[in-house]
């Protein structure tokens, strides 16, 4: 009789080495929340149309909407996310991208689903690279 594999709950996956680079060290509070939130919509196929509206990210995550905006204007600034469709006074809704510049967590959704290995994660900074190696050989 064969075991049956226990799934694991979903969850939201931030590589350690991210957590100490300079990058998100330097944004607010509110920001890494709204980050962890727009991740948690993005499903492996859906980077560049996580389309979220900012009360329904305040509510989530128990935040103003205010807050929330300045803290998507942050994580654009500082290129964590990218605004792919503007939405406009008819209900669409704002679409966001996750750029994987700084979290190495992104996965390359369009190599995942063209048969190519699960999980294989893509540096798109060599230079980012070499830092985090630098980070590993200090720690």
């Amino acid at each position: 009789m064969s075991r049956k594999k226990k799934k694991l709950p979903p969850f939201v996956a931030i590589g350690r080495l991210t957590m100490k680079t300079r990058e998100w060290i330097e944004l607010s509070a509110s920001a890494k929340l709204v980050y962890f939130q727009l991740k948690y919509h993005f499903n492996g196929r859906n980077n560049g149309k996580i389309a979220v509206s900012m009360r329904t990210l305040a509510k989530e995550i128990n935040l103003d909407p205010t807050t929330v905006n300045r803290a998507i204007k942050e994580l654009i600034q500082k290129e964590w996310i990218e605004k792919t469709e503007y939405g406009g006074l008819f209900n669409n809704l704002n679409s966001y991208k996750l750029t994987g510049k700084h979290d190495n967590w992104i996965i390359d959704e369009t190599k995942r689903y063209e048969g190519t290995q699960m999980g294989n994660i893509e540096y798109q900074n060599k230079k980012k690279q070499e830092e985090l190696k630098q980070l590993i050989n200090t720690t």
